[in-house]
């Protein structure tokens, strides 16, 4: 005789609804965080943009090349001595009330390739170092090797980079790109920044 018996109507009936009722409220539970974590990612976003198309509407950009004058910036590295360097400045007026916190340089060379790309956050120091061939830049009348690359609001600072140019050859545009300051942390500006020509 077959004794087995399954568990009652009633207590399955509870136990689905009792399971129905957990997956809910993790479901919940998860599309609430994934909710708030878009919400806080849109909105960071939404600031940069604002606070970016506040600054690059706000600049202006001169350009220059000329060759390097030794004896304003002498260079002890004897690895570069024989290399020909040239100066390439950067005026930045900044008409903005907000702050600009380092930027991105772009160098197109003839034929509009992009030759070089330096970026402030991750920039060699002087003297000019033949070994890596990097560009480098130093802010205009600030000592040699500090590394201050902020623009404050209203105001005009001026840079000065220091390149080969066997490597760029013939600098043609260079396009500037900023970074912004949201929530305590630099970010760099989406999209290309404002593009200048250097004079012929």
């Amino acid at each position: 005789m077959n004794n087995k018996r399954g568990i009652s109507p009633l207590i399955a009936t509870v136990l689905i609804i009792g399971f129905t009722i957990v997956l809910a409220a993790i479901a919940i539970t998860w599309g609430t965080n994934l909710f708030k974590k878009t919400q806080e990612g849109t909105a960071k976003s939404t600031d940069i943009s604002l606070a970016c198309t506040e600054v690059i509407g706000s600049l202006d950009i001169k350009a220059s090349l000329a060759p390097l004058n030794r004896q304003l910036y002498p260079n002890p590295n004897p690895e570069s001595a024989g290399i020909n360097l040239i100066l390439m400045g950067i005026t930045v007026e900044n008409n903005a009330a907000r702050s600009i916190n380092g930027f991105n340089v772009r160098i197109f060379n003839k034929g509009a390739t992009i030759i070089e790309v330096v970026d402030t956050s991750n920039v060699k120091t002087y003297p000019y170092n033949s070994t890596d061939n990097s560009t480098q830049i130093v802010k205009y009348n600030e000592g040699i090797g500090v590394r201050d690359y902020s623009i404050p609001g209203n105001s005009i600072q001026s840079f000065v980079l220091l390149y080969n140019n066997s490597l760029i050859t013939e600098p043609v545009r260079l396009e500037f790109k900023p970074n912004v300051v949201i929530e305590g942390i630099s970010n760099p500006c989406p999209g290309n920044g404002i593009s200048r020509d250097f004079p012929k």
